[in-house]
């Protein structure tokens, strides 16, 4: 299903990487494979639930996101070796964490329901139950919600690393960002949603849930995170600070704007 990559079976684990595993993924039923996507010297690993009902399609649609990721952006990347479909964090097993980035050990933690098609019949119906207040936006077709939130995590491994060697590039990339609503920083905007806060910054927030998501308010690591799955997920015209926000990183990372998209 991933055409541009060979894909292995990864050695089996020892009693003591078992465990390690399952102190850190949530779950110990897990086989790894080896992703060694053409032309990239660099491989990554998935790690994937053993269940029967494991959805094949899921995991190929991740790691191809995951490689066209690291094909466009390089070495501002290239140091994520690891995707996991698992339960790093309570709240994945609740249903209410779709993924997490890990960025001291590099990892890409993915919801392993997004990959279980008992388990996210369950998490559909617990979320249709109860809504979340800020749900995060939806991807267009031919995307799906796997290829949003893998390229969401993938963005927070880019921006902590990318504050990590040149925190000073960082600032005036937020500050590039706020000045789009008016504001000195991405973060004055995202706190116009405390209680009391200026007009002014409160109309901004609602900008900045209208254009992006409502979980884009959450704090300024996700509004960023948010735009850049909406710029790398989009189908047809953005909206006008995800095309902004497209601009900078264009400028930023010197790419020339994520992979066409073939309907």
């Amino acid at each position: 299903m991933v055409g541009d990559a060979a894909i292995d079976n990864a050695p089996a684990r020892g009693r003591l990487g078992r465990l390690a595993q399952g102190a850190t993924a949530g779950r110990t039923d897990m086989t790894r494979l080896v992703v060694r996507p053409h032309g990239e010297p660099v491989p990554f690993s998935v790690a994937v639930p053993v269940s029967e009902d494991v959805m094949p399609e899921a995991i190929a649609l991740a790691v191809d996101t995951m490689a066209a990721v690291r094909r466009t952006f390089g070495s501002a990347v290239e140091h994520v070796r690891t995707l996991s479909f698992d339960h790093s964090d309570h709240g994945m097993v609740r249903g209410r964490v779709a993924g997490m980035a890990r960025p001291i050990a590099w990892i890409v933690h993915l919801n392993a329901s997004l990959a279980l098609a008992d388990e996210w019949l369950a998490v559909l119906r617990s979320r249709a139950a109860t809504p979340s207040k800020l749900p995060p936006s939806d991807v267009p077709s031919p995307f799906t919600r796997i290829d949003g939130v893998t390229a969401h995590e993938l963005w927070h491994q880019m921006e902590l690393t990318w504050e990590a060697r040149d925190y000073r590039s960082t600032v005036q990339f937020r500050r590039e960002l706020g000045g789009y609503f008016g504001f000195d920083t991405i973060e004055h905007v995202v706190d116009g949603k405390r209680r009391g806060a200026p007009p002014t910054a409160a109309d901004a927030c609602r900008r900045l849930a209208w254009e992006v998501s409502p979980y884009a308010t959450t704090n300024r690591l996700e509004a960023t995170a948010e735009m850049f799955k909406a710029w790398w997920c989009n189908v047809g015209p953005p909206s006008p600070v995800v095309a902004h926000f497209g601009t900078l990183i264009e400028r930023y990372f010197g790419v020339s704007g994520p992979p066409p998209v073939t309907l």
